[in-house]
């Protein structure tokens, strides 16, 4: 009877484990089928890819991929930015849209690290001006932060150019893991705090000590 009994439980195991890898499979396929439908639909706006880069269709693929990828809490393991701007060519729109695109996730990460912050406050005892005075920095640090992103994952680079005046149009869309981007982060913060006040710096620094 006990072997009866574990003999089902395993037929129950490798039913789930199966309904798992199709749901993943069938995941899969949506987002391929969903890539190929932006793709055209970008193709036929006249967005195109520069010399050696990855086709458009491909490019989403990777942007659906990465936006539908979570870590074992089921929270998402990229923090996305995008970034569009024009420019006398393509170069210089990818770099004012890639500069917009990595302001874009620092805005993220320093809304994640007041929040991280505001909570660590509630728990702490700290004096109401220091305590404002941090929450407010953290805010105001974000080009300090985006100057922190050197480890980005470029997943969208397509641009058009205007037929009349000859300017270019880049979109970019980029991906950064959250835990180093959480760290890069507060790093920028912590120096930033501490030319300002070395004593507000140490407090960020007991605020943060877990992280």
């Amino acid at each position: 009877m006990k072997k009866l009994f574990l003999f089902a439980n395993l037929i129950v195991a490798m039913s789930l484990i199966g309904t798992a890898v199709n749901a993943q499979t069938l995941s899969a396929k949506k987002i391929e089928k969903e890539a190929k439908k932006q793709a055209k639909v970008l193709v036929k706006e006249g967005w195109i890819t520069a010399p050696g880069k990855q086709s458009i269709e491909m490019q989403q693929l990777k942007s659906l991929q990465m936006q539908n990828t979570y870590d074992e809490n089921f929270s998402p393991k990229f923090y996305m930015g995008s970034g569009q701007s024009v420019g006398p060519n393509y170069d210089a729109a990818k770099f004012q849209a890639t500069e917009l695109a990595k302001i874009d996730i620092a805005g993220m990460i320093s809304s994640d690290i007041a929040g991280i912050v505001e909570t660590n406050i509630a728990n702490q005892q700290m004096d109401p001006g220091q305590a404002a005075a941090i929450t407010k920095s953290v805010g105001a640090y974000k080009t300090f932060v985006a100057a922190k992103l050197t480890n980005i994952i470029s997943a969208v680079d397509m641009y058009k150019t205007d037929s009349k005046t000859g300017n270019a149009t880049a979109q970019i869309i980029v991906f950064y893991n959250k835990d180093e981007a959480i760290k890069a982060g507060i790093q920028a913060v912590r120096d930033e705090l501490m030319k300002e006040s070395q004593e507000l710096g140490k407090e960020l620094d007991k605020l943060l000590q877990s992280k």
